[in-house]
C-alpha cells in the first residue's frame, strides 16, 4: 500500500489533454509514494474536461487542489502550482503527457531533497522519447544540420569550455558523465521533472519577462531560466536510475514547432536564457559574445541548409530565425511589450482565489 509523503506536492501543468492527464494519473496511482498535495493547474478551465479528471482520480490524496489559470501559459501555470504548494516542503513539476514506468520513480527522484535539506535545491530525471527515431532531425527538418550544429558548436562555441552538466551562456545543456552512480551533479533540469526544494524558489524565479514571452508562445528553455536561478540556493542532480517516458502523443501546447514562428522563438527565446544564465546578476560582455556568436553560427548553418534542401518547411525556419535574432540583440524580451496590459499578480491572484479542494469519487465505486 502506498504511503503519503508528507510535505510533498505535485503540480501538474495542463491544457486540453484531458485522456492524457487521465493516464498520468493513473500512473501515479501505482507509485510507492503519493504526494499530500496533487495540483492540477488548467489552462483550459472552461472546458471542465480537466476538472472532470481531477474528480475522478484513482487514488486517495488527501487534498486535490485544482486551480484554475486565466492564461494557458506553462511558466505562469508553475507560477500558480509553487503559490499553491504554500507550506509542502518540496514540489514536483510533470508535463501531462508523460508515462511513469518505476514504481519507485517517485520516490528515488526527491530522496536527495529528503535526506539533504538545505544542500540540494532540484533534482530532474531520465526522459526517454521511445516514439522518436534515435536520429530525429531537428525542427527545421534536418538531422544534418543537427549532426553539423553540434560539431561546430562542441568546437567553437561556449560549450567547448563548459565541464559535463554544464549549461552554455545560450542555453545548451552539456549531459553530466555517467559514472555509475544513481546521482549526477548538474547546472540545468529537464522541464518535463522538475522536483524542487520549495524554499528554492521565490518570486523571482519566475518574473513577468518570462510569463510575456510564454504568453506570446515563444517561451523555450523556461525550464533552464527556473532551474538556473533555483541553483544559487544549492545544488541540482540528475537522477540517471530514474526514467520518465515521454511518448509524444501530442504536439507540444507551450510553443510553436514548426514554421516560421518556430524559428523565431527558438531564436528570440535564446536572448531571455542569456539575460539568466547568471541568475539574478546581469549578463556579462563575455554572455553577450556567445549569443552573438550563437546567432551567426546558427543563421550561417540555416542558410546552408535552405541550399542544400530547398523548400518552404527550411525557409521558413530561416527566415523565422533571422528575424529572432535581430529581435535577441536590440529588443530584450520586455513583459510591457510583448503583453500589453496583462497584470500578472492580479490575474495570478484570481486563479488562486477561485482554486478548489476537488471532492472526487471514491476510488473504490
Amino acid at each position: 500500500m502506498p504511503k503519503t509523503k508528507p510535505g510533498l506536492a505535485i503540480c501538474i501543468p495542463t491544457y486540453r489533454r484531458p485522456g492524457l492527464l487521465r493516464r498520468l494519473l493513473g500512473d501515479l496511482s501505482k507509485q510507492t509514494v503519493w504526494p499530500e498535495q496533487l495540483i492540477i493547474v488548467d489552462g483550459d478551465p472552461s472546458s471542465h474536461h480537466a476538472r472532470a479528471v481531477a474528480e475522478s482520480a484513482g487514488f486517495d490524496v488527501s487534498c486535490v487542489t485544482y486551480v484554475p489559470s486565466n492564461h494557458a501559459n506553462l511558466p505562469f501555470q508553475r507560477y500558480l502550482g509553487w503559490r499553491a504548494a504554500a507550506g509542502q516542503r518540496w514540489i514536483v513539476y510533470l508535463d501531462d503527457d508523460l508515462r511513469v514506468p518505476d514504481k519507485d520513480a517517485l520516490e528515488k527522484l526527491i530522496l536527495p531533497l529528503e535526506t539533504l535539506p538545505g544542500e540540494i535545491a532540484g533534482v530532474t530525471a531520465r526522459i526517454e522519447f521511445p516514439n522518436r527515431p534515435v536520429a530525429r532531425a531537428s525542427i527545421d527538418g534536418s538531422s544534418r544540420a543537427v549532426s553539423l550544429l553540434g560539431a561546430l558548436v562542441h568546437r567553437f562555441g561556449s560549450a567547448h569550455e563548459t565541464q559535463a552538466g554544464g549549461l552554455t551562456p545560450v542555453g545548451y545543456r552539456k549531459p553530466p558523465a555517467d559514472t555509475g552512480e544513481p546521482y549526477a551533479t548538474t547546472q540545468w533540469l529537464r522541464g518535463g521533472v522538475m522536483a524542487f526544494d520549495r524554499n528554492a524558489l521565490d518570486e523571482q524565479c519566475f518574473g513577468e519577462r518570462l510569463f510575456a514571452l510564454a504568453e506570446i508562445r515563444a517561451g523555450l528553455g523556461e525550464d533552464t531560466i527556473i532551474s538556473t536561478k533555483a541553483a544559487l540556493r544549492g545544488r541540482l542532480l540528475l537522477a540517471w536510475h530514474v526514467l520518465f517516458l515521454h511518448p509524444d502523443d501530442d504536439s507540444p501546447k507551450a510553443y510553436a514547432f514548426e514554421g516560421y514562428q518556430a524559428g523565431w522563438a527558438h531564436a528570440y527565446s535564446r536572448r531571455l536564457i542569456n539575460d539568466s544564465y547568471r541568475g539574478f546578476e546581469p549578463a556579462t560582455w563575455a554572455d553577450r559574445a556567445a549569443l552573438v556568436k550563437h546567432y551567426l553560427g546558427k543563421n550561417l548553418l540555416n542558410l546552408r541548409q535552405c541550399y542544400l534542401c530547398p523548400g518552404w518547411k527550411t525557409w521558413n525556419f530561416a527566415s523565422g530565425y533571422a528575424w529572432g535574432s535581430v529581435w535577441g540583440l536590440f529588443r530584450p524580451p520586455n513583459a510591457s511589450r510583448l503583453a500589453p496590459g496583462v497584470d500578472w499578480q492580479r490575474d495570478a491572484a484570481d486563479c488562486l482565489r477561485r482554486a478548489t479542494l476537488v471532492v472526487r469519487e471514491p476510488a473504490w465505486r
